[in-house]
C-alpha cells in the first residue's frame, strides 16, 4: 500500500476520486450534446475516475450522453446516437429538467446537465450501433428516497439492466438497489450512484426494470449514459473467489449453490476469469449434528476438489451443539479435515485441532497464503497462525474467518458462549486483529461473512491500519437467503499486478446477475510491487 494512498481510502465511498485525479489527463472523451461550460470540466473528470477502473488509460474512446440535445419523437426519445423507449406498456422514460419538490433529484448540482431522463417502471435503450456501455448515473428523487427507506429490506426495491446482443441474447443481468444508495440530500458529483454496466460486454440495447413494492409507480433518475464503440476490457488479472455460507439442510444440494460450484470449478486458473483459489467463508450446514446434511455438503463441494484449489474452516453453524462449543464437530473433521485437503497443490498445514488451515497460493506475481481460521479461535490456534507467518515471512496473506465484522465495528466479544458451568477459551476478532493481524504487516486483507443473528448489513468494507501504519482492508461477504430469494451471489476479487489495483466484482451464477451497489462492486488502490513484495 502506497503512503499516498492513505489518507484518500479512509471511505471506500471516495476511492473512486484518487483514480480519476491520475488517469483524468489521460483518458480521451467525447461529450454527446454540450454541458454548461462551468460544469463541463467537472463532468468529464468525474465519468472519468468512474470509468478508469475499467481498462488502462488511452486504450479506448467513449462518447457521454447528457440528455443536452434530446429530442421526442412519436417512437421515443433519442439522444446521442440511443433511443429510449418504453420496455412494455407505461411511460418508460420521460425527458426531465431539475425542478423543485419531490421530483427533484437530491440537492447540489448535476454533473452532467440540468437535463436527465426519468425511468418510470420499465425502459429499454436502443444503441445505433453495438456498443459496450460503460456506466450511467442513477438516484432516486428525494421524495422516493423517504419512501423507500423505510421498507425493510434493501432488496425490495431494485434497478434491474439487462444487456441483449445483436442477436437478441441477453448477456447479463446488473443488479443495485438506488434507495438503499442515494442519500435524500447530496452533491450530485460524488454521490450520485455509478453503475458499471461494462460487465455486460457489447450490447445492442438494454432492457431496464425498476422495480419496488411502493403502490404507485416508481421513478428512477438517469443521467451521463457513457458508450464505447472500442471497449476492451482488461484481461490481464488472476482472481480469488469468495464462496460465502450457503449452509445445506437435508438431502438436497440448493440450486443456487450447485450453480455457485459449478461456475467456480470451470473457471479456474485456465479459465478466462483465472480464479486461483476458492476461499469458503464457513457454514457448510444449518445442523452440525446431521449426518444425512454433512453428506449433502460434501456432495455439493466435491465438484470443487479436482478443479480449483479451495479451503475452508470451522464456522458456528457447523458445530455439533451451538449451546456447547467445546465439544467441537467431529462431522466437520470427518468430511472437511485435513484429509480432504492434503493432496491439494496449495495445502500447507492444520492447526493443532485440525479445524483451521492454511494454504500457499501460486499466482502470476509469486505466492500468496491463504488463512482458513475457525470461529473464534483458540489461542493454541492464533499461535499456529502466527508460526505459519513467521515461516513465510516475505508473503502476503489473507484471513479468512465464519464472522469478524458487525454493522459498525469487529466483534469484541465470541461469537459462541460456553456450556453452563463450562469455559470457552476464544479469541474474539477485536482480539484477534489486535494479537495477529494489526502485529503482521503480510496480512492485507480480511474475509468473513456476516456474524450469526445479523439481520441489517451483510456487505461491509472498512480500512484499517496495521502497527506498521499500512492499510489493511476488512471485508463482510454475504447475501441473505430471506430477502428476495437465495439469488447465489459470490465475490470475485481481481487482482491487477499492473495496474495495482483489486477490484470486487458479485455475480450470482444461477441468474447470471452482478450486483453492483457500492459495497458489492468497487476497486481499491494495492500496490501490489511495493509492500507485497509480490
Amino acid at each position: 500500500w502506497t503512503s499516498g494512498v492513505a489518507g484518500g481510502i479512509l471511505s471506500l465511498m471516495k476511492y473512486r476520486l484518487l483514480i480519476a485525479l491520475s488517469v483524468a489527463a489521460a483518458l480521451v472523451l467525447v461529450s454527446c450534446g454540450t454541458l454548461p461550460a462551468p460544469q463541463q470540466p467537472g463532468a468529464r473528470a468525474f465519468v472519468a475516475g468512474e470509468v478508469a477502473a475499467l481498462t488502462p488509460a488511452g486504450d479506448y474512446r467513449y462518447e457521454i450522453i447528457d440528455f443536452s440535445d434530446l429530442d421526442e419523437t412519436t417512437r421515443g426519445l433519442t439522444g446521442g446516437g440511443a433511443r429510449f423507449s418504453p420496455l412494455r406498456g407505461g411511460a418508460g422514460f420521460e425527458p426531465g429538467r431539475r425542478v423543485a419538490g419531490d421530483d427533484a433529484p437530491p440537492r447540489g448540482r448535476f454533473v452532467g446537465s440540468t437535463e436527465h431522463l426519468r425511468l418510470v417502471g420499465d425502459g429499454r435503450v436502443r444503441l445505433a450501433a453495438p456498443a459496450t456501455v460503460l456506466g450511467m448515473h442513477v438516484v432516486l428523487p428525494a421524495g422516493q428516497v423517504r419512501l423507500h427507506r423505510r421498507l425493510m429490506s434493501e432488496t425490495e426495491t431494485r434497478l434491474l439492466v439487462t444487456g441483449i446482443d445483436r442477436a437478441g441474447r441477453e448477456t447479463g443481468t446488473v443488479k443495485i438497489s438506488p434507495a438503499y444508495s442515494a442519500p435524500a440530500a447530496t452533491r450530485v458529483e460524488t454521490e450520485w450512484i455509478w453503475v458499471d454496466l461494462s460487465l455486460l460486454g457489447e450490447v445492442a440495447e438494454l432492457a431496464m426494470t425498476f422495480e419496488s413494492p411502493l403502490a404507485e409507480a416508481p421513478v428512477l433518475l438517469l443521467d451521463n449514459v457513457a458508450v464505447s464503440r472500442d471497449f476492451r476490457k482488461d484481461d490481464g488479472y488472476f482472481s480469488v473467489a469468495v464462496l460465502p455460507a450457503h449452509p445445506v439442510s437435508g438431502a438436497a444440494v440448493p440450486e443456487h449453490l450447485a450453480a455457485q460450484t459449478r461456475f467456480l470449478a470451470s473457471h479456474g486458473p485456465r479459465s478466462d476469469e483465472r480464479i486461483l483459489y476458492v476461499t469458503h467463508t464457513g457454514g457448510l450446514v444449518t445442523d452440525g449434528a446431521d449426518e444425512e446434511s454433512w453428506e449433502t455438503a460434501d456432495a455439493a463441494m466435491t465438484v470443487l476438489d479436482r478443479a480449483v484449489p479451495w479451503g475452508t474452516a470451522l464456522a458456528a453453524g457447523d458445530l455439533q451443539d451451538r449451546d456447547d462449543p467445546v465439544a467441537g464437530s467431529p462431522l466437520f473433521l470427518e468430511r472437511f479435515g485435513p484429509e480432504r485437503f492434503e493432496k491439494s497443490r496449495t495445502w500447507g498445514d492444520a492447526s493443532p485441532d485440525e479445524y483451521s488451515s492454511y494454504h500457499l497460493v501460486e499466482t502470476p506475481v509469486g505466492p500468496l497464503a491463504v488463512l482458513q481460521l475457525a470461529v473464534d479461535p483458540p489461542p493454541e490456534t492464533v499461535e499456529w497462525a502466527q508460526g505459519v507467518l513467521d515461516r513465510h515471512r516475505d508473503i502476503p496473506a489473507i484471513v479468512t474467518t465464519d464472522a469478524y465484522l458487525t454493522a459498525s465495528a469487529r466483534l469484541a466479544s465470541p461469537v459462541l458462549t460456553a456450556a453452563p458451568g463450562g469455559e470457552w477459551p476464544a479469541v474474539p476478532p477485536e482480539e484477534l486483529w489486535n494479537s495477529l493481524i494489526w502485529q503482521n504487516d503480510q496480512i492485507f486483507l480480511v474475509l468473513s461473512g456476516p456474524p450469526p443473528g445479523e439481520m441489517t448489513v451483510f456487505r461491509r468494507v472498512q480500512l484499517s491500519r496495521n502497527r506498521h501504519d499500512h492499510a489493511v482492508i476488512e471485508m463482510m461477504v454475504g447475501w441473505p437467503s430471506w430477502s428476495g430469494g437465495p439469488d447465489g451471489f459470490l465475490r470475485l476479487l481481481r487482482f491487477y499486478p499492473e495496474r495495482n489495483l483489486l477490484r470486487a466484482v458479485s455475480y450470482a451464477p444461477l441468474t447470471d446477475t452482478y450486483d453492483v451497489g457500492p459495497d458489492s462492486h468497487f476497486s481499491v488502490p494495492l500496490d501490489i510491487s511495493g509492500r507485497l513484495g509480490l
